[in-house]
C-alpha cells in the first residue's frame, strides 16, 4: 500500500488529536516499506544507452603519372614523339555510412536490467556485512480544512494549500538473511513547494504534531511483522514461492490478484505488484531478472527520460483506481533508483504533472547496521 493511502487509511474515521496525526506521520514516513497484508495482493506497490556506431570513410587520393619528354643527345635531332599524359581513373571516394542506433525502448530497457540483474552486477554484502537501502521519499500533502477526517489529508481538489515533505527510511539487509533486519525511520521532515494560500503556516501546524526522534524497528528474517498465516516479506520463504520463469511468473500473480482477464485494469494491477516487489531492491537477482522480463511483456510502458546508465519509464494509469507510475532504472546493476505514483486524478492548486509521492534509492554495503 503507497504511502498516500497509509495516511488515509489510519485516519480514516477518528478524531483529529495529536496522538492521532503522529500516529498517521509515521506511517506516512514509512510509506512502502510497511507490509500489512491485503486480499488478493501479494504485493503493493532514467537511463540505457546504446552508443552510436561512428563511421568514418577514408578519402582515396587520386595519383596523377605524367611522363616528361627527353631531348636527343647532339649532333643528331629526331624528334620524339610525345607520349600522351595517362591520368589513372581516381577510385570514387565511399559516401559515408549512417548507422542508425538501435532504438531505446520500455522492452529493451527492461530486458537490459534483466541481463544486469543475471549477471549479479549489483552490490551484494560478504558474510557480517549488511546491504544498506536508502531511500528519499517526498511526499505531498495537501491541506483543507473541509477534509472529513483530518485537514492534512485533502483531495487535490479539495486543497487550499499544499507542501512537499522530504524524510528518509533506510534498510539493513543481513547478508544471512535469515538474521535480524533493520529498518530506521530519520523522523526529521523538509518541507518546501508551497501552494495555495499560508501553505508555510500550515506546513509548519503539521511539522508541530508527534515527536522527532529517529526510531528503528528490528525483525528477524524479513521486513516487517507478518500477518498471521502470512510469510514475512522479503524473506527466503517468501521470495521462494516466486516463479522463475517470467511466463509462469506473469501467469502467477495474474491469478492471485485476480487479474487474469487481460483488460487495463489487470494489466495495472500486475505493474503495480511487480514494481513494488523491483523498488524494494531486496529480491534474489534470478526472481528480479524475471520480474523485469514481465515487466517487457507488458504493453503499458514507455521511456520518459534516458540520462547516462539510468532509463525511466512511464506506465499509463490503472483505469480501476486510476494509479500512475513511473520507475528509474540503473541498466549497469539492475536496480532500481527511483520511482513515482500518482493516484489522485483531480486538478487543483498543484501542478498536474506532480506525483503524489517520489523517492531516490541509493544502495550500497556496509559493515554493520545501527
Amino acid at each position: 500500500m503507497d504511502v498516500i493511502e497509509r495516511v488515509r487509511e489510519v485516519n480514516r474515521a477518528v478524531d483529529l488529536s495529536e496522538t492521532r496525526i503522529a500516529a498517521a506521520k509515521a506511517r506516512f514516513l514509512s510509506g512502502i516499506a510497511e507490509s500489512s497484508a491485503r486480499p488478493k495482493r501479494i504485493a503493493r506497490r532514467s537511463t540505457f544507452v546504446i552508443a552510436g556506431a561512428v563511421v568514418g570513410a577514408a578519402a582515396v587520393t587520386a595519383s596523377v603519372l605524367a611522363v616528361h619528354q627527353s631531348a636527343a643527345p647532339p649532333p643528331r635531332v629526331e624528334a620524339v614523339p610525345v607520349l600522351p599524359t595517362v591520368v589513372p581513373s581516381a577510385s570514387p571516394s565511399p559516401l559515408p555510412t549512417t548507422v542508425d542506433p538501435t532504438p531505446v525502448t520500455a522492452a529493451s530497457v527492461f530486458a537490459e536490467a534483466a541481463r544486469a540483474s543475471g549477471s549479479n552486477a549489483a552490490p551484494a554484502p560478504q558474510h557480517g556485512q549488511y546491504l544498506r537501502i536508502e531511500r528519499e521519499v517526498n511526499n505531498l500533502v495537501l491541506y483543507g480544512p473541509t477534509s472529513p477526517t483530518t485537514p492534512f489529508d485533502a483531495s487535490r481538489a479539495d486543497a487550499t494549500a499544499a507542501w512537499t515533505a522530504r524524510s528518509h527510511w533506510t534498510l539493513y539487509v543481513p547478508a544471512d538473511r535469515s538474521a535480524e533486519w533493520v529498518q530506521e525511520f530519520s523522523n526529521q521532515f523538509e518541507v518546501a513547494g508551497f501552494y495555495g494560500t499560508s501553505a508555510e503556516v500550515h506546513a509548519q501546524e503539521w511539522l508541530g504534531v508527534g515527536p522527532r526522534e529517529p526510531f528503528f524497528t528490528r525483525t528477524p528474517g524479513g521486513l516487517g511483522e507478518p500477518a498471521e498465516g502470512e510469510l514475512s516479506r522479503a524473506s527466503e520463504a517468501y521470495y521462494s514461492e516466486f516463479p522463475r520463469d517470467p511466463a509462469a511468473l506473469l501467469e502467477w500473480i495474474r491469478v492471485r490478484n485476480g487479474a487474469t482477464d487481460g483488460s487495463e485494469w489487470s494489466v495495472g494491477t500486475v505493474t503495480e505488484v511487480v514494481l513494488e516487489e523491483l523498488q524494494y531492491n531486496t529480491a534474489p537477482a534470478d526472481l528480479r531478472a524475471a520480474l523485469y522480463r514481465v515487466l517487457a511483456m507488458l504493453p503499458n510502458s514507455t521511456i520518459t527520460s534516458v540520462e547516462g546508465s539510468i532509463a525511466t519509464v512511464s506506465f499509463s494509469p490503472n483505469p480501476g483506481r486510476w494509479v500512475s507510475n513511473q520507475v528509474s532504472v540503473d541498466q549497469s546493476t539492475g536496480l532500481v533508483v527511483g520511482s513515482a505514483i500518482r493516484q489522485d486524478p483531480g486538478e487543483g492548486i498543484v501542478p498536474g504533472d506532480m506525483f503524489d509521492s517520489w523517492t531516490t534509492t541509493t544502495v550500497s554495503v556496509v559493515d554493520a547496521a545501527p
